[in-house]
């Protein structure tokens, strides 16, 4: 791979394509991505990608800014790193793509850009009106497809596939890829491999993906029901706009087995056209998900956590697959309004959000925090349902979608993830963004107004093997583990799991109809907290004392009790109506994914943020007999466990 002679023609790899990220960094794109960094080779590439040119060549135009050892130097790694190679070198070691095909008439190979979208459905129309079976393989940014086999009968077409790929760059380029396309000899094997699979009598949707070491990975191309070809484009526009009716069906709460909901929903997993590109085990009964962010090869994390490895497994995709359904795409059925045109009906982002007017002054001081709300500027609202009132609502689409562009006008509120959920049902999911946001509630009152909680009765694990032998692991590890009840007014057990280890503090909480279950489920998150962080040391000179359970602190009871999915929220959200919060959700199923999700807002429940305007933070403690009187603003506790900088009150 080293430099031959300084007459030697250097081009970029066949099938590759620079990226960049910025002047000093980028990505090289072919069959696998290399990332590059550094005036030079950047510099080098960018010569190169244009046109093949010898070494003598790129000496005498860069010899000015770079010494020449130093060119040499990293012309010689380039070219070791298979960003470069030779002609020499292409024609030997190289396969011309184009002539990897079936000995059959009755198929058409097509070699398709992942970047060319409109390319590939204009041969795809053209194949199947010659009555042809139309495969495509597909290159793209680091990853090469073969298949599926598209038929004139096929529930999907080629828009299916290409939607769920990273396209950047270029959002969609006419050009498709070049006749004289070469790639590795080792791929071009793996291309024939993967054709030979397809022709022998692949199942409906079946293609490869080609990995490392050239490994042939079979996955399935479902059809995507919001497809602009061959769907209904406004799918999701239709959904979100329904009344949300909750009605009890008696059905069981979490009946589907562990091993059916995962078998059900693992087809999200795949490194390109998946919603799940990576999946990983942090630590036992924790993994982590992947999804695309925005940017070019950047991903959100998501983490699960359970009692079993399946469990757990199951928690991590389906939090992926909830996070991933809130991300912009552009097929959202935005209204642009004023606050003032929609009145009654709007969610005012300072009931859900809680900015203090102190805060507002310094907002760049306060992580998480909203601009001011402007009736009088034209939003963008979405669609919600009151199950309050069974009546509509207009929730600020900032609040609802991440990463959705900035306008002119600027952001009405803050992305806010606080009651966002997953469920195996619609009802279910609903249950769940309920809990989530009666927890955060409970916390967030209890951590700033530094209140005295009761412990939670642990002799109703004592019988619990699994969280014996995971108490005592810890324990034998050096951790003090509290359990604290923090359930107040809401109907609805919330524990928090305070781990101590050597004065730095680590907690986890959980929220349900069952004292036990929520005290597992603190457990179980403050165990997955500990695979992903380490334990933080409070400031100095701050009161801890909340942190340990306090005998004779007073204790309330749960209403709600255990029932249908349906059931149990219902009991919830008329609990709520009691002490005057209301219950909204926004349907944010994605047809393609198939997996319900929804976002639920109860607007004047709190979000354990440190946001510090009036309300239930201050109101509470006092109307529960937990305080004498209202914590002064100054004296809020500190947001000091999340590792961030200016999140106290000023």
């Amino acid at each position: 791979m080293a430099l031959q002679s300084m007459d030697e023609l250097l081009l970029l790899a066949p099938g590759s394509r620079f990226l960049p990220l910025g002047e000093v960094a980028g990505l090289v794109l072919g069959s696998s991505i290399i990332p590059v960094s550094g005036k030079l080779p950047v510099a080098l590439i960018k010569m190169i990608q244009q046109q093949s040119i010898s070494i003598a060549g790129c000496i005498q135009e860069l010899q000015a800014t770079f010494p020449v050892p130093q060119l040499l130097v990293e012309l010689d790694r380039l070219k070791s790193a298979g960003v470069f190679t030779s002609q020499q070198m292409m024609e030997n070691a190289y396969v011309l793509l184009p002539d990897i095909t079936i000995a059959d008439h009755k198929y058409e190979i097509f070699q398709a850009d992942g970047n060319a979208l409109s390319a590939a459905v204009a041969a795809w129309r053209e194949a199947i009106a010659a009555g042809k079976y139309w495969i495509p393989v597909t290159t793209g940014n680091g990853y090469t497809i073969i298949g599926p086999v598209f038929k004139n009968d096929s529930k999907f077409c080629p828009q299916c596939m290409f939607r769920r790929m990273d396209r950047y760059g270029q959002e969609d380029v006419e050009a498709v890829v070049p006749k004289d396309l070469r790639v590795p000899s080792q791929l071009a094997d793996a291309v024939r491999e993967a054709l030979l699979h397809l022709k022998a009598g692949a199942t409906a949707g079946e293609y490869y993906h080609v990995g490392k070491a050239y490994q042939l990975h079979q996955y399935r191309l479902h059809p995507r029901p919001e497809c602009e070809v061959c769907g209904d484009r406004h799918a999701l526009s239709k959904q979100m706009q329904m009344p949300i009716i909750l009605t009890d069906t008696r059905t069981i709460y979490r009946a589907e087995p562990p091993a059916v909901t995962w078998e059900k929903w693992s087809h999200h997993i795949n490194p390109v056209t998946g919603i799940v590109r990576q999946f990983d085990k942090l630590g036992e009964f924790t993994y982590r998900a992947l999804i695309p962010d925005a940017a070019p090869f950047t991903f959100l994390p998501a983490y699960g956590k359970g009692y079993t490895e399946t469990a757990a497994m199951i928690s991590a995709l389906c939090e992926a697959i909830e996070r991933w359904s809130a991300c912009w795409r552009g097929d959202e059925p935005l209204l642009l309004a004023t606050a003032e045109e929609l009145q009654p009906y709007t969610v005012s982002p300072g009931s859900v959000q809680h900015p203090a007017p102190q805060q507002l002054q310094w907002p760049e001081d306060t992580p998480a925090l909203g601009p001011v709300p402007d009736t009088t500027a034209v939003s963008r609202w979405l669609p919600g349902w009151s199950l309050t009132h069974n009546e509509r609502r207009y929730i600020p689409a900032d609040i609802v979608l991440y990463n959705l562009p900035v306008t002119g006008d600027g952001r009405a509120a803050v992305f806010e993830s606080n009651g966002m959920a997953a469920g195996s049902t619609l009802p279910e999911a609903i249950l769940q963004g309920l809990l989530e946001l009666i927890e955060r509630d409970a916390v967030a009152i209890w951590w700033f107004n530094r209140l005295e909680r009761p412990e939670a009765p642990l002799a109703l694990l004592h019988g619990n093997e699994w969280w014996q032998e995971q108490w005592t692991a810890l324990t034998t590890e050096g951790w003090n583990i509290q359990l604290l009840d923090l359930t107040i007014d809401t109907g609805v057990y919330v524990v928090a799991a305070v781990g101590e280890l050597s004065g730095a503090y680590l907690t986890g909480y959980g929220c349900t109809y069952s004292m036990e279950e929520a005290m597992l489920r603190a457990f179980t998150e403050l165990l997955q907290i500990r695979a992903i962080m380490k334990p933080v040391v409070p400031p100095p000179g701050l009161d801890t004392d909340y942190l340990r359970p306090h005998t004779g602190a007073k204790r309330f009871e749960a209403a709600v009790v255990k029932g249908s999915a349906e059931e149990m929220a219902m009991q919830i959200i008329a609990g709520l109506q009691t002490i005057h919060i209301e219950t909204i959700v926004v349907n944010l199923t994605r047809p393609d994914a198939g997996l319900p999700v929804v976002k639920v807002m109860a607007p004047g429940l709190r979000a354990f943020r440190p946001r510090f305007g009036g309300g239930r933070l201050y109101e509470v403690p006092v109307a529960l007999g937990l305080r004498e009187e209202v914590t002064a603003y100054h004296a809020l506790t500190p947001m000091w466990l999340v590792p961030l900088q200016g999140n106290t009150a000023k």
